[in-house]
């Protein structure tokens, strides 16, 4: 009708123009929320490193995404402190000083 800028037959948010109710029929771009399949590993609706996920929707190191638009967390355990931990002493138990949700004791 002359305001989708891109229109692939289908109705799949995953591919190169996301379709049906939560597309809009523009090309998918790193940013736009939608995590496109085999392209982007993440997409959290932001270019912003430092989060989880990068400026090229490539999960960072020490994270770990899911859904869509993606939300990231810190990997609790793995001895990296990152976003929300206040310590990470690279285990899983409680009583040393960093619990197993990796928040000081």
């Amino acid at each position: 009708d002359g305001t989708e800028l891109c229109d692939d037959g289908n109705a799949t948010t995953w591919d190169a123009c996301p379709d049906g109710p939560l597309g809009s029929c523009v090309p998918a771009y790193c940013g736009d929320g939608f995590v496109w399949m085999g392209v982007e590993e993440c997409d959290d609706a932001s270019v912003v490193a430092g989060d989880g996920c990068d400026a090229s929707c490539i999960v960072e190191t020490g994270w770990t995404c899911v859904g869509v638009p993606s939300i990231c967390e810190p990997i609790c355990g793995d001895g990296v402190q990152l976003g929300t931990e206040e310590w990470d002493d690279g285990n899983f138990n409680s009583g040393d000083g960093c619990s197993d949700t990796c928040q000081i004791e």
